[in-house]
């Protein structure tokens, strides 16, 4: 590692490689707990590995990926177009799926989707 004069850290690439795969391994855990690096540090950490010669593993599937994409009782309340004392209602009454984190519900926003379009269904045959 070298100092230069203009404060920035010039790194061989076995120390740039040393700090970029942390970094890419760390992402699916931040992503389980809800936070994420910021996508210009993901960026720049895939492109040192890439520069580098050296390939990213397979990424193993994730709760995410078997999941699908999670939504937040706000955001199931806007596609749904009702409260989102509506969906809790649906959620505790097994109309809908929703998985607790602390004190916030995650939905699935395909199965949200797919309410939706059978309600909508539903209603457009009466």
């Amino acid at each position: 590692m070298h100092y230069s004069p203009h404060a920035s850290i010039i790194l061989t690439p076995d120390e740039a490689i040393m700090l970029a795969r942390p970094l890419i391994a760390i992402q699916p855990q931040f992503e389980r707990q809800g936070a994420s690096l910021r996508k210009d540090t993901l960026r720049l950490a895939k492109d040192i590995l890439s520069a580098a010669g050296k390939t990213e593993n397979a990424a193993h599937p994730t709760d995410k990926d078997v999941e699908y994409e999670h939504i937040t009782v706000a955001q199931a309340a806007e596609i749904l177009d009702c409260s989102p004392r509506n969906i809790t209602y649906l959620i505790n009454h097994n109309k809908l799926t929703g998985q607790k984190r602390g004190q916030n519900w995650f939905l699935d926003r395909e199965e949200v989707e797919s309410f939706k379009a059978h309600r909508d269904n539903r209603s457009a045959h009466k």
